[in-house]
């Protein structure tokens, strides 16, 4: 809704009636009136009979402030809108420009998100992630919540082993070649991810911590080499597997 000082209504009246507002008679889809306080409508039949009906327009305001969702290229981040962060960690060695990169999100109705009180706008602006960068998103009532986004990507020690130890993690494909087979020497797996030689993850999986067998559906994966990376309770590993 626009500005209340000029809104020209559309309505309709009874076959003969006119409408009034004081003296001035009103014409449907012409007439302007000021609604910044209640306008009252005088309908005046043929008859001479006349009722006299009150409006009045209110601006509501969407007051959410929320961030639905956050993404980087295909990368989900993880949203907690409880704590107001967000966070998207990348494996070690994925060739990521942490100093330019264009986030895709979403945000309640009516929201505007800016960074430094620059606008953002979802999939265009470019921010630098070296550091947390603070998205203010706010309403046209004034409210507003900051969320402090962080893009990082792993150290060494915690994304691709340089060296996995012998005989730690075993993979295969199983023979209807749709899934992974992960069997681990060293503690119970807790999460899993595959990841392409590029650096990028295709997969994540979390796990109860409960046992050192799991199975990953890679249905979805194309013919190609990859890298398993499995967190378990006495460290993290990694293997390779080539899917056919």
């Amino acid at each position: 809704m626009g500005d209340r000082t000029s809104l020209v209504p559309t309505f309709t009246l009874s076959d003969g009636a006119g409408v009034y507002v004081g003296d001035a008679e009103q014409v449907s889809g012409v007439s302007a009136q000021d609604f910044t306080n209640p306008v009252a409508y005088t309908v005046a039949a043929e008859d001479g009979e006349e009722a006299t009906y009150t409006v009045t327009v209110v601006k509501l305001y969407y007051t959410a402030t929320l961030i639905g969702s956050f993404r980087i290229g295909s990368d989900e981040a993880a949203v907690d809108r409880e704590a107001r962060t967000i966070t998207l960690v990348y494996p070690a060695g994925a060739d990521v420009d942490l100093k330019n990169l264009v986030a895709t999100f979403t945000l309640s109705f009516g929201a505007t998100a800016t960074v430094n009180g620059v606008a953002q706008v979802s999939g265009v602006t470019a921010n630098d992630f070296t550091g947390v960068v603070e998205y203010v998103v706010a309403t046209e009532d004034g409210s507003s919540a900051t969320y402090r986004v962080s893009v990082t990507k792993e150290t060494q020690s915690t994304g691709i082993p340089a060296v996995a130890a012998e005989n730690a993690v075993k993979v295969y494909v199983a023979a209807s070649g749709t899934r992974l087979v992960v069997v681990c020497a060293a503690g119970s797996i807790s999460r899993l991810r595959i990841v392409s030689l590029q650096g990028s993850v295709l997969l994540r999986q979390k796990y109860d911590g409960l046992s050192a067998r799991e199975e990953v559906d890679i249905a979805s994966l194309a013919a190609a080499l990859y890298v398993v990376v499995v967190e378990t309770s006495e460290g993290t590993y990694s293997s390779k597997f080539t899917k056919n």
